[in-house]
């Protein structure tokens, strides 16, 4: 028998995936709740989009054009009602003081056998069960064995006292410099407990997200089980939302920014990845250099992105609309 969550969710599903329906950012973040908290939704929710994309002639692994139009409601539906609130610094003391309105993740999948596992990590915080969201990632769920989304999020507003992040696709819409990154991971395997995340740009020492100097660790996170997990500190019980990252922390600049989460069955050092990958040349195959360097055990996994570091702020571009 369906449980009251699953038939809450078809419900919203029917709606989301219903183009003479309107979709608002409530929707959205009751959707979002659903498919985090309980498997069997995740699990409803993945195969409904799957058969979308198939039906509408769409990659399987990617939004269709369709959940981006749902993506740019819920974006413009927030943007009509609330202003972003305060960045999170590099005095490392944040007030993440709003749930997750609009986001849109990239999803990295990758295929095989699912389980289950989850991820927990990062400095910002805010009130728990209002963070990630799912809006139209990418991927067969359902086969997902472990996954990295990426957030862009508007860059503060000093001036406003409102209570709601926005987040956008920094894959689509490029990254700005003077926004966040907020990361996710999905886990449906024990067998991949840990990861880091670290950004690569040509020029400069690696970039770290995770573990961050300022998490008071070395070592890889563990990487939660369950599905869009955020990010979280180790350090700060508090860290509900999960960590928000700016270019004080993490010092990236403008141009290509390759991300890399590397998955494994047992930690890994920051210090030593560090060494590898500042003895690689710019532009290498980070999968090939980081496996061979780290001598990965076979189980583990890679995932890279290009995001490209733009000037300004996406709430720029938001305003012109």
């Amino acid at each position: 028998m369906d449980s009251p969550e699953r038939k809450k969710l078809q419900g919203l599903l029917d709606r989301y995936l219903n183009p003479t329906v309107g979709w608002t950012e409530a929707d959205d973040r009751n959707m979002r709740q659903l498919v985090r908290e309980h498997d069997d939704c995740a699990e409803y929710y993945d195969r409904a989009v799957t058969i979308h994309r198939m039906m509408v002639g769409a990659e399987p692994g990617q939004p269709s054009g369709f959940e981006h139009d749902r993506m740019m409601q819920v974006v413009l539906d927030a943007t009509a009602e609330k202003a972003p609130k305060k960045s999170w610094l590099s005095a490392w003391m944040p007030s993440l003081a709003g749930a997750m309105s609009a986001a849109a993740v990239l999803l990295f999948v990758v295929m095989g056998t699912p389980e289950f596992s989850d991820s927990a990590l990062g400095p910002d915080k805010g009130p728990a069960g209002e963070e990630d969201y799912i809006g139209s990632r990418g991927g067969a769920q359902e086969k997902a064995v472990v996954s990295l989304d990426i957030s862009g999020v508007l860059a503060a507003d000093n001036a406003s006292s409102a209570t709601v992040d926005r987040e956008y696709n920094p894959i689509e819409d490029g990254f700005f410099y003077g926004d966040l990154l907020k990361f996710y991971t999905s886990n449906r395997t024990d067998a991949l407990a840990h990861v880091v995340i670290v950004g690569v740009q040509e020029g400069q020492k690696p970039l770290w997200f995770a573990p961050h100097p300022a998490m008071g660790t070395t070592q890889s996170l563990v990487a939660a089980p369950g599905a869009l997990m955020p990010v979280r500190n180790p350090a700060d019980p508090l860290d509900q939302n999960g960590v928000l990252f700016d270019a004080k922390a993490t010092p990236w600049q403008v141009g290509a920014l390759t991300i890399v989460a590397v998955f494994t069955p047992t930690p890994l050092e920051r210090a030593e990845v560090t060494a590898v990958l500042q003895q690689a040349a710019p532009g290498s195959d980070w999968t090939r250099v980081l496996t061979q360097g780290l001598a990965l055990p076979e189980s583990s996994v890679v995932q890279t992105t290009t995001v490209t570091v733009r000037p300004g702020s996406h709430s720029e571009t938001v305003n012109e609309r």
